[in-house]
């Protein structure tokens, strides 16, 4: 039995009852469902995975900017670790390791295999 009184975490009521709750989650759902049919409208491609239409066109210029942006990345990325490379020898081979290990997961190939082959 717990004796202490008039200290500790005071639990405040929620926010709303079940019935008010079901009320803002039903005004809710209205208003994403008014801004699903205003998106199919007015957003090209915005219905892309429920349409039967394929623009491949538009995909293929999708892809082109996405690996663009990756690219870009890398890039600056690169020049980022060369800058701290011209400071910090030690770090050098600790980020070999690190980009072997990154290339080898994501290629899934051991270099060890390609050397012995």
């Amino acid at each position: 039995m717990n004796r202490v009184t008039h200290c500790g975490i005071e639990r405040p009521s929620p926010v709303y009852s079940l019935a008010e709750g079901a009320a803002v989650q039903a005004k809710l759902d209205q208003y994403l469902d008014k801004k699903i049919a205003e998106w199919s409208a007015t957003v090209p491609h915005a219905n892309h995975l429920e349409s039967k239409k394929l623009d491949s066109k538009w995909y293929r210029r999708h892809t082109i900017e996405h690996v663009w942006r990756i690219l870009r990345y890398l890039i600056r990325e690169e020049a980022d670790v060369e800058k701290v490379l011209r400071y910090f020898d030690d770090i050098q081979t600790i980020l070999a390791m690190y980009f072997r290990e990154l290339y080898e997961a994501t290629v899934d190939i051991r270099v060890e295999d390609d050397v012995a082959a």
